[in-house]
Formats: structure tokens, sequence, C-alpha cells
């Protein structure tokens, strides 16, 4: 069987590229679930901001507002001059510098000094434009209060009661499930890792096929083209289904108990389609591409890019809807990573559904392959 030999021979040559990407798929799936994102929940929580307040006025109100940042935020110190503030927001060791200025109370009191807080923040900085918002709300708060006959440290109290009204806020969404498991994280990352492994290696060896004096050969010796072809049949089988095996025991490895659970049929069954469709496609791209460096380059640019638009690397409900309804929908990988978030979320049925979406992927880019082998066995 020398065609098969020599396939495995230049698979062999072809691992140190192999394991470049093999090692992004194992260094992106352990930081993924070593990570926060898995453990996040769905509820919000305030953040607290680094502000600091220069107080010049050390009256009632001025000790309230610093008392309101203190509770929210987390106060640090800075110099009272305009050069040290600006490099402290420069080196972000501050968010939100407040300035209150001598008689603000007195001013606030008798309507007159409404505007006279100096407030220092980055442009573009949202938390320190929260903080602004929030001390606005609660000046305007006191401000009523006190137009209704309040005394200042009545209208203080009452107005901090006001601000301290919460809401619980529940992300309902499925779309917005941000607690996710181990398995769904591993699995999700194997469509990258195996298109562009797939790619790489199966195109740079039928490449190798393709050159003329190789094919000469063959052709000229008494091997014959059903013979040859059932050879390649065979290696890239082999090579194919080695790689899914791969994936599995490392899965088994890496993912211990929770591997040996029911969804984890339905999460190698994806993987399988998806590996057979990228096989399909690595076939049809090595009938076009001319040599090994374009297949590096379809590899990069097919591998990343159907990482991204597929929802692999960015969330899909972070992608624009119609980039999604015009160009993921038509990607395998889209369909591969819906199906892992079905099986995830206890879909099966919607799982098997995007399962099957996947596998209609397969026979366009086999027949391609087909016929552009027709065509290219025909020139020579």
């Amino acid at each position: 069987m020398p065609v098969f030999k020599a396939f495995m021979k230049i698979a062999v040559k072809l691992l140190p590229l192999i394991s470049i990407y093999i090692g992004v798929f194992l260094g992106t799936t352990i930081a993924m679930t070593n990570s926060d994102a898995p453990n996040k929940t769905t509820s919000f929580t305030d953040s607290k901001v680094k502000v600091a307040i220069i107080d010049r006025d050390n009256s009632t109100l001025s000790k309230a507002l610093y008392d309101y940042l203190n509770e929210n935020h987390k106060i640090v110190e800075v110099k009272d001059d305009a050069q040290s503030i600006k490099d402290d927001l420069f080196n972000i060791s501050v968010s939100y510098v407040l300035t209150i200025p001598e008689g603000f109370e007195e001013k606030f009191v008798a309507k007159e000094g409404q505007n006279s807080l100096k407030q220092d923040f980055l442009p573009g900085d949202s938390e320190a434009r929260l903080v602004s918002n929030e001390l606005s709300s609660l000046l305007n708060y006191i401000n009523v209060n006190l137009s209704s006959g309040m005394t200042i440290d009545n209208a203080i109290a009452k107005a901090k009661e006001t601000m301290a009204i919460t809401v619980n806020v529940e992300l309902t969404k499925e779309e917005a499930k941000l607690s996710y498991s181990k398995t769904y994280f591993f699995f999700r990352y194997i469509p990258y890792a195996a298109i562009s492994i797939l790619i790489l290696g199966l195109g740079n060896i039928l490449v190798e096929f393709k050159k003329k004096e190789v094919a000469a050969r063959i052709n000229s010796s008494a091997l014959t083209l059903k013979s040859k072809n059932i050879q390649l049949i065979l290696a890239c089988s082999i090579f194919s289904l080695a790689l899914f095996a791969f994936f599995a025991l490392s899965g088994m490895l890496f993912l211990q108990k929770e591997f040996f659970k029911f969804t984890t049929l339905l999460y190698l069954l994806n993987a399988f389609v998806f590996i057979i469709a990228s096989v399909a496609i690595a076939l049809a791209i090595s009938q076009i591409a001319p040599n090994p460096n374009t297949i590096t380059i379809l590899t990069n640019v097919i591998g990343l890019g159907g990482a991204f638009l597929g929802g692999i690397f960015v969330d899909i409900s972070f992608l624009d809807k119609t980039l999604v309804n015009t160009v993921s929908r038509f990607l395998p990988t889209y369909w591969s990573t819906m199906s892992v978030t079905a099986i995830e979320n206890g879909a099966i049925s919607e799982a098997l559904t995007n399962i099957g979406i996947e596998a209609l992927f397969i026979i366009p880019f086999f027949v391609v392959a087909l016929v552009l082998s027709k065509v290219a066995q025909n020139k020579i």
C-alpha cells in the first residue's frame, strides 16, 4: 500500500504544525473553564469605583456626600492640586475626583450653588459617569426635601433612604445565561481545532499527491486509480478518526466524572459530524490550493474566521444580527455552537436538529471535491 504509507509519512512530518493548533485548543479550553466565566450568575450587582473627595467645605452636606460615596464605592487619597489629579486619572489610580468648594452647603440651601461641585474624570469613563449620576440624583432628592420644608439633616436622611431603594434585577432570557459547564466549553472549542487541523493536515498531504511528478509516477505504475483512491480514503478516514479519538480521550482526562454523562454522547455526536464536514471541506480546498503556503493561509482564514463568525470565540449574542443571518448561519461552526448550547440547556430535540443541519454541509463539499478531482485528473 504505497499511497497509504506515503500519506502517513507526510502526516508524521506535519505533527509539529498540528500540535500548535492542539496547544491553542487545550490552552483556550483550560483558560475558559478556569476563568470566572463558568461561575458567573444571572444576577446584577453594582460595581465599586475608585473615587477621591477633596472637601473644602467641611459641612453637614459635604460630609453626607463623603459618607454616601464611602458606602457605595472605594475612597482613595489624592493630592489637592490639578496636576496630581490629572496624573492619577491618567494612571487609573482613581476614576472619579469630586472637589467640594468652600461654602457649598450654604449656597446649595439658598438655591445658588447647585452646579458648584467640580468633577474630574476621563472622557468616556462609564463608571465615573455612573458616580456622577448617582451624586446628581442624591442632590436632587435633598433639594426636593429642602423645598418641602425639611431641615438639612432630615433632607439628607430622607434622600439616603430613597437612594437605598433597590430593584432585584434578574436576567431571564435564555441567551443571557452566563453559567456553563466545563463540558460545554470543552466541546465548544473543538470545531476551531478540528477544522484547522484537518485543512492543514489533509490539505498539505493531498497537495503533495497533486504534484505532476508524483501523480505521473503513480499513474505510470501498476497501481490502479481505484486502488489509489481506496488507500487515500482509508488514510483520510484513519487520520480523521484518530483526531476524533484524541478529542474524546482528552475530554475523558480533562472532564473526568463530568465526561460520563448521557449528554456527553450528544456532544461527541456533534463533534463527530463536524469532523466529517471538516474533512469534506478540507478535501475540496486541497483540490483548489496550488501549494502548501496557500493551504496554511486558508487554514487561518477559515479556522479563525469560522471561529469568530460561528460563535466559538465570540458569543453569538454579541454578534450583529444581520451578520448572523447573512453569514454565520451558512457556516458549520455556527450550527456546531448552536448544538452545544442547546445540549447545555437541555434542549435535546433542538440540538439534534442543529446537528442535522450541520450534516447537510457534508455532501455538497464532498461533491465539489469529487468534481474538482476529476477535472484535475483529466488534465494530467
